[in-house]
């Protein structure tokens, strides 16, 4: 039990080599109540978008969830019943799904043949963010795929007789729906002044004859509804007008530009009068404002508004930018609403906030909506996430054989408008060979004291006294260096923090690693910045007593420069491999992990890149990456943070196919699954004695390969893998009730 006390020691193996594949895993996480957070390793949540698509053509709504802070799509296959919620996560689906598109993604059904396609922003080097579409259609595996076909979406703008794009700012989320009931898919969206109107393109599919299937807008009224927003204060009121002939607190006149008019916008009838009504909220408002909406003389006229929507329930109350998403969630024919915070999609200076969803349940009465608020937490209470951004490290913390997490977040911003910036402490309680982890300090080593951004810590003996010390960077640049008072096989001690150590500072988000890079016996300081360079400052003194300067030996080591291909904020994480070959596996913005090499004896030399994505590991922006024997097989797992504040592992643990079932434990809840063979698509686990605990289900390859996964609720006596995607072949399922394992082959027929 005395393996994990040295983690940045040089490991003696190969991260990547054929003993040491990683492939990626899931872990059980526990609440401080000792719940099973079901959706532990999905990476986090902070400003969640949320529409439906039947991902596998089971006659299911499944749900996308796409990330704006993380820049990614999440699949969650629907496996409820009616008036059930209950969903899996369905990674396998992900890669439908152009991951890395900023800012929005809402699928769509816009040529009616009862398949989703797409509407999100495309984006590349050499194009600007614009508008796009893609048409869905399924393969010969009834898997949904998409075909792209619009890179930037344009209108016909009659006054000035021109096609020009259609423009959705940054943070904000148009209307994308038949806004006049003909069939076919329009969009509404705020104007790029600051006038506050909403400009309607009308899609003229149907008026020209080609149904629902086209896409051809034409800019039909820069006024939707004949009002505007109140730009005067920050508010989601509106200003209307109540006639087709003027529009409301008509700013055209006024000579000075106002508060700006972006805001986000989403449709539905709530009244059930046949005409559609809106919603619109804004960045720094915590409510919704619904516009109740008539036609006169065909044109939207906005006659009523409640501000604090829904007034004859509980009001729509996030920290900041609630949006609302009409859904069938609960799988009884009624559309509800999900209400996600978008705060986050205003980049860097954006919060994740406690409670990022809000459910609320219609059931309708004599046509008239009738939402009622149903929970505060969904998904995301059953996260892993600390905030915005995640910096694991491991250690062993309390001294008890089995390595913890501790994760730095960039910043949290709570529902009470409390910040905190601070290393989170998840203390592994299961076992040596099954880590399970739960949260234990929200402010680990009181780093919150410094009053500090985006702590990124990492742990290391740089006195030589056989205990891990702590340094952490911050957003500043600066350094802080806690010495653990207590000696080996102890549980960590420090003192209080202080700030500037050494009076070391380099550019913005310092990421530092203490590692022995120029061989010579002692640690020497590595520290990545925001500008996507590597600082590298040579220890001129001892194992036990280090001496670096403040200013680095070499600012720009490896030559590495991540603004060369757009991307930024270096995350470097060193290691020998078993040749004793230092090699550099470097996070950064972009959420890939770059491998580099040729590193020993060429600290002033140009680093080689060996891989530009190491495993295909994509979760999200600010990929922050970290290594570590999790489970006791004195070989490297890799932990990913991203910018939702979530974690992904990588697990190195050897797998094979059994001959017989393999029973680690008579006492095991879960017994032998059904039917095996399958032809089904679903698979049974039959489970006894309450399952009290919950588990993972695993399914993996002949090659170990992980293909499919399931967390397991306790008390879940009947839980179900859907299994529809797999080829025909031999896997293996593996059980996990982070106490004991069963391992049983699978046949898919």
């Amino acid at each position: 039990m005395i393996k994990h006390i040295l983690y940045s020691f040089c490991w003696l193996f190969a991260v990547g080599s054929a003993s040491a594949q990683l492939n990626p895993a899931n872990y059980l996480f526990l609440s401080p109540a000792a719940d099973s957070l079901l959706f532990a390793n999905i990476g986090g949540l902070d400003a969640p978008q949320y529409s439906q698509a039947d991902f596998n053509r089971d006659g299911r709504a499944d749900l996308l969830v796409y990330d704006r802070v993380g820049r990614i799509a999440l699949t969650f296959l629907n496996v409820g019943l009616t008036n059930e919620i209950k969903y899996q996560f369905a990674p396998e689906y992900m890669p439908i799904f152009p991951q890395g598109s900023p800012n929005m993604m809402l699928a769509r059904d816009y040529n009616g043949d009862n398949i989703a396609d797409l509407f999100y922003i495309y984006q590349s080097l050499t194009a600007p963010a614009a508008l796009a579409v893609m048409r869905g259609s399924y393969d010969a595996q009834n898997r949904l795929q998409f075909t792209q076909i619009i890179n930037s979406v344009t209108s016909f703008n009659r006054l000035f007789n021109l096609q020009e794009e259609v423009f959705i700012a940054n943070p904000d989320i148009p209307i994308i729906d038949d806004i006049d009931g003909d069939g076919d898919m329009d969009i509404a969206a705020f104007t790029l002044d600051f006038t506050g109107n909403i400009m309607y393109y009308e899609n003229q599919s149907v008026e020209r004859g080609f149904g629902a299937d086209s896409l051809i807008f034409e800019l039909e009224s820069n006024c939707l509804g004949q009002f505007s927003k109140n730009t005067i204060s920050v508010t989601n009121s509106v200003i209307t007008s109540g006639r087709t002939d003027s529009c409301g607190g008509n700013p055209f006149w006024r000579s000075n530009p106002r508060h700006g008019a972006s805001g986000s916008l989403s449709c539905f009838d709530f009244d059930g009068d046949g005409v559609k009504d809106f919603t619109i909220s804004d960045a720094g408002i915590n409510a919704v404002n619904e516009l109740t909406n008539v036609i006169i003389n065909d044109t939207f006229v906005t006659i009523n508004q409640d501000t604090q929507f829904p007034a004859y329930n509980v009001p729509i109350n996030l920290f900041s930018y609630p949006v609302p998403y009409f859904l069938d969630i609960d799988n009884n024919g009624s559309k509800d609403m999900l209400v996600g915070n978008n705060e986050g999609a205003l980049g860097p200076t954006g919060y994740a906030t406690d409670s990022s969803t809000l459910v609320y349940l219609n059931n309708p009465t004599a046509g008239l909506s009738n939402f009622a608020l149903h929970s505060r937490d969904f998904i995301h209470a059953q996260t892993v996430d600390v905030g915005n951004e995640a910096h694991p490290a491991i250690a062993d913390v309390n001294a008890d054989g089995l390595p913890d997490l501790i994760v730095g977040n960039r910043i949290a911003m709570r529902q009470n408008g409390n910040r905190s910036a601070s290393l989170y402490l998840f203390l592994n309680v299961g076992t040596d060979t099954s880590p399970v982890f739960q949260l234990a300090n929200t402010n680990f080593a009181n780093i919150s004291s410094l009053n500090k951004n985006n702590p990124y810590p990492h742990f290391a003996d740089i006195n030589g006294d056989g205990s891990l010390d702590l340094i952490v960077g911050f957003e500043d640049g600066t350094l802080s260096l806690l010495i653990n008072q207590n000696g080996a096989n102890l549980p960590f001690l420090y003192p209080n923090p202080v700030a500037n150590y050494n009076s070391i500072g380099v550019g913005a988000s310092a990421a530092p690693q203490f590692f022995d890079l120029d061989k010579d016996g002692d640690y020497d300081l590595a520290v990545g910045e925001n500008s996507g360079t590597v600082n590298y400052f040579e220890n001129t003194g001892t194992a036990a007593n280090p001496i670096f300067t403040n200013s680095p030996t070499n600012p720009f080591l490896g030559q590495i420069s991540l603004n060369v291909s757009g991307s930024f904020r270096a995350y470097p994480f060193f290691q020998p491999d078993s040749a004793g070959n230092t090699q550099l596996y470097l996070g950064n913005y972009f959420g890939n992990i770059i491998k580099m090499g040729n590193i020993d004896n060429n600290l002033s030399g140009k680093f080689d890149t060996l891989e530009t994505n190491f495993l295909n590991h994509y979760s999200g922006a600010y990929a922050a990456v970290t290594f570590g024997d999790l489970d006791n097989d004195s070989l490297p797992d890799m932990v990913v943070g991203n910018s939702r504040g979530g974690l992904n592992f990588y697990s190195s643990r050897s797998r094979s196919i059994p001959i017989n079932i393999i029973d680690f434990s008579a006492d095991l809840d879960f017994r032998p699954p059904f039917p095996n063979p399958n032809s089904t698509g679903q698979l049974n686990i039959p489970c006894l004695l309450n399952n009290p605990n919950g588990g993972v289900a695993n399914v993996y390859n002949t090659i170990g390969q992980l293909m499919q996964t399931a967390l397991i609720a306790p008390y879940d006596n009947n839980p179900n893998i859907n299994i529809q995607n797999l080829q025909a072949g031999v896997y293996m399922l593996e059980i996990d009730d982070s106490q004991t394992r069963k391992t049983y082959k699978i046949v898919v027929q």
